[in-house]
C-alpha cells in the first residue's frame, strides 16, 4: 500500500512538472513568434524601421536641397508659380460648387414644404436665410489673385521652415553628402576632422550610398533616392548621446529585447527537453501509471470523435490569442506569472491527454472509420439524409433553389460592400459550382447506369441487377425496376411450368386413351379372322 501511495506521488510530482515545463515552453515560444523580428535582424541597423527613419531623413534633406534651395532669396511671384495659383483657384471653385449644392439642398425641401401649405412669410424667410449662406459661402471661396499668391507662398513658407528645423534640430543623424553634377557639399558635421576620421573615432553605424551590396534592402528606398538626384556620401549614427536621442533610445531598447528573446529561446529549448524527458520517463516505466490516466482515457473515448475536434479547436484557438497576447516575461516576478503558466498549463494538460486518447489509438483507416460512424455529424447527417429523402422531389428542389438564391445573395453582398473580398466571393463562387456540378455529374452517372440496366433487361437479360446507391429517388427507381424484373421472372417461370404442366397432362392423357384403344382394335381384328367365326360370340366376349 505505502508503494502505490509513493508511485502515485512521484507519478502525480512528474506530471506537473513536465507540464508546466511544457507550459513555459509554450509561453516562450508564444513571445519568439511576437518578437521574430528581433531575432531575424542582428541589431536595431539592420531592421526595417531604422531604415524607413533613415529615408524619412533624406527626404527632408531631399526637399531642403534641392526643391526648397536658395529658397530664402525668393520672394513675391517667386514662391507661387501660376500652377500652384491655377491650383489653389480650382480648389476654391469646387468647394463653392458643393457648399453652394448642400444649401441648395437644405432648404430646397423646406421652401416647397412652405409653399405646398401656403405660408408666404416662411417661404421669404427661408429664401432670405438661403441667399445669406449662399452670399457668405461665395464671399469665403472667391479670392483674388493676390490672395491666391499670397496663401500659396505663406504654405510654401510654413512647409520650409518645417524641413529647415527638421534638418537642422536634429542631432541624432550626421550626413555627408556630395552632389556629383554640382559638386556642392552638404553636411551637419563639426570640427576640424575628415569624413573618415570622423567615421572611425565618432560614427555607431556608418552607411556609404550609392549602396554596394543588395543585401540591405531596408535601405533601397533611400538608396534609389541618392541616384535620382545624383548624390553620393555618408549617413551616420554618432555614439554621443543627445537629449531626446531617438535612435539611440531605440538602439538600446532593441538590443535588451533581442538579447532577452535569446535567453528565452534557450529556457524554452531547456523547458522543452525537461518535458520531453519526463514524458518519456512515465510512457517507459509502467508502475507510475495510476486511475486517474485510465479514467480520463475512458472519458475522451465516450465523447464523439467529432465532438472533441470541435472543443480541441474552440479551446486551442482561444488559447492562443490569450497567449499571443498576455504578457509574461517581465519583472518583478508575481503572482500573476504563476496564474498565467497555471493556465498554460491547464491547457498543455488537455493537449497532452487529448492526443494519447484520441490521436493515438487511430493507428489505420478502419479504425477511423468506425469512429467517425460514432460521430454526432455522421448520425445528424443520416438523420437529415432520411428526413430529406422522405419529401417531396419538388420541395428538394424548393430547398435546393432557396439555399442557391441566398448562397448567391450573400456573395454579391460581400463583394458590393468591400472590393477587397471579391476574392473571397469568387472561391465561394467556385467551391459552390464544384460541389454542384460533381452531385450533378454523379446523378448523371447514376441515371446512365439505370438505362443501361433497363436496355439489359428488355433484351432479355434478366440475371442483369441494376446496383441501388444510396436512399434517394433514382434509387428508389433502381429499386422498383429490380422488383419488376424480379417478378417478371418468377412470372414467366411460372408460365413456363403450367405450359410444361399442361403438355405433360396431354401426353399422359392420349396415352391413356391408347392402350384400350389397341385392345379393342385387336379383338375385332380376331373376330374376323375364319378360325374363330364358328366360336361363340359370348365365348369370345369372355376374354
Amino acid at each position: 500500500m505505502g508503494i502505490k501511495l509513493k508511485n502515485k506521488f512521484v507519478y502525480i510530482c512528474l506530471c506537473v512538472l513536465g507540464i508546466y515545463a511544457a507550459a513555459f515552453s509554450i509561453l516562450s515560444a508564444c513571445d519568439v513568434v511576437k518578437n521574430a523580428s528581433y531575432i531575424k535582424n542582428k541589431t536595431y541597423f539592420n531592421s526595417y524601421q531604422f531604415g524607413q527613419e533613415i529615408y524619412s531623413y533624406c527626404e527632408n534633406l531631399s526637399n531642403f536641397y534641392v526643391h526648397y534651395k536658395d529658397y530664402n532669396d525668393k520672394f513675391g511671384e517667386n514662391k507661387a508659380s501660376k500652377e500652384d495659383i491655377e491650383g489653389l483657384r480650382l480648389f476654391y471653385e469646387d468647394k463653392l460648387k458643393n457648399q453652394q449644392t448642400e444649401i441648395e439642398n437644405k432648404y430646397n425641401n423646406d421652401i416647397q414644404e412652405a409653399q405646398r401649405i401656403s405660408d408666404k412669410d416662411k417661404v421669404n424667410k427661408l429664401l432670405d436665410e438661403k441667399n445669406k449662406k449662399l452670399e457668405e459661402v461665395k464671399k469665403e471661396n472667391t479670392k483674388t489673385d493676390e490672395e491666391l499668391k499670397n496663401e500659396v507662398a505663406s504654405r510654401y513658407d510654413k512647409d520650409y521652415e518645417a524641413i529647415k528645423k527638421s534638418v537642422q534640430n536634429r542631432n541624432d543623424i550626421k550626413y555627408y553628402i556630395k552632389n556629383t553634377k554640382t559638386n556642392e557639399i552638404y553636411h551637419n558635421l563639426t570640427g576640424q576632422d575628415t569624413i573618415q576620421e570622423y567615421i572611425q573615432k565618432e560614427s555607431l553605424f556608418t552607411i556609404e550610398f550609392p549602396l554596394k551590396s543588395i543585401e540591405d534592402k531596408q535601405f533601397q528606398n533611400t538608396n534609389s533616392m541618392f541616384k535620382n538626384f545624383s548624390w553620393e556620401g555618408y549617413i551616420m549614427i554618432p555614439k554621443q548621446s543627445y537629449s531626446n536621442n531617438y535612435i539611440l533610445e531605440n538602439y538600446q531598447y532593441y538590443n535588451s529585447v533581442r538579447s532577452r528573446i535569446i535567453k528565452e529561446m534557450i529556457m524554452g529549448c531547456g523547458s522543452f527537453i525537461i518535458a520531453l524527458l519526463v514524458l518519456i520517463g512515465i510512457k517507459k516505466d509502467k508502475s507510475l501509471k495510476i486511475a486517474f490516466q485510465e479514467k480520463a482515457g475512458s472519458l475522451y473515448k465516450k465523447l464523439p470523435i467529432d465532438l472533441g475536434v470541435l472543443v480541441f479547436c474552440i479551446y486551442t484557438i482561444i488559447m492562443l490569442g490569450y497567449m499571443m497576447h498576455i504578457s509574461f516575461f517581465y519583472k518583478p516576478l508575481g503572482i500573476k506569472h504563476f496564474i498565467k503558466l497555471t493556465i498554460v498549463s491547464i491547457y498543455t494538460a488537455y493537449v497532452v491527454l487529448y492526443v494519447k486518447n484520441n490521436i493515438i489509438p487511430i493507428k489505420n483507416k478502419k479504425e477511423f472509420l468506425n469512429e467517425w460512424n460514432k460521430s454526432l455529424i455522421h448520425s445528424l447527417t443520416n438523420a437529415a439524409k432520411r428526413s430529406f429523402i422522405g419529401r417531396n422531389l419538388k420541395l428538394q428542389i424548393l430547398v435546393i433553389t432557396i439555399i442557391t438564391t441566398i448562397l448567391a445573395s450573400f456573395t454579391f453582398l460581400l463583394v458590393v460592400m468591400s472590393p477587397r473580398t471579391i476574392i473571397l466571393g469568387f472561391i465561394i463562387g467556385i467551391l459552390y459550382i464544384t460541389l454542384i456540378l460533381r452531385i450533378m455529374f454523379k446523378k448523371v452517372d447514376y441515371l446512365n447506369e439505370i438505362l443501361k440496366g433497363t436496355k439489359e433487361i428488355a433484351s432479355g437479360n434478366l440475371n442483369y441487377v441494376i446496383k441501388e446507391k444510396g436512399e434517394n429517388h433514382l434509387s428508389k427507381i433502381a429499386h422498383n425496376i429490380n422488383n419488376i424484373k424480379v417478378g417478371y421472372k418468377k412470372s414467366l417461370q411460372s408460365q413456363v411450368k403450367s405450359e410444361r404442366l399442361k403438355s405433360e397432362l396431354i401426353t399422359n392423357v392420349s396415352h391413356d386413351l391408347k392402350t384400350p384403344l389397341t385392345s379393342i382394335i385387336n379383338y375385332i381384328n380376331l373376330l374376323k379372322k375364319k378360325d374363330y367365326q364358328k366360336m361363340k360370340l359370348k365365348d369370345i366376349s369372355g376374354f
